[in-house]
């Protein structure tokens, strides 16, 4: 079985909807901005924190695949609901 060819037309609708998400996305971050006294900020929302900073520990720390390093350690795993 041969993979299916892409055509140039398939190339061009990807680029342009790649284009549109980026697009996207920039409006998004520059939206959720706020200015202090003059200066522009940029924020992450708490769910992107925690995964940067688990990646950050999981590449300097190899053997410690948590959160916090130091202090009250907590795994990544958000537990799934129990049900009532």
């Amino acid at each position: 079985m041969q993979p299916a060819r892409t055509t140039r037309s398939d190339r061009l609708l990807f680029a342009a909807v790649e284009a549109c998400f980026l697009a996207y996305a920039l409006l998004f971050i520059y939206r959720t901005s706020f200015v202090v006294a003059g200066r522009r900020y940029f924020s992450l929302f708490d769910d992107a924190m925690v995964s940067m900073r688990y990646a950050r520990n999981v590449a300097q720390f190899t053997r410690k695949r948590t959160v916090n390093v130091s202090g009250c350690e907590t795994d990544a795993i958000t537990p799934a609901p129990s049900p009532a």
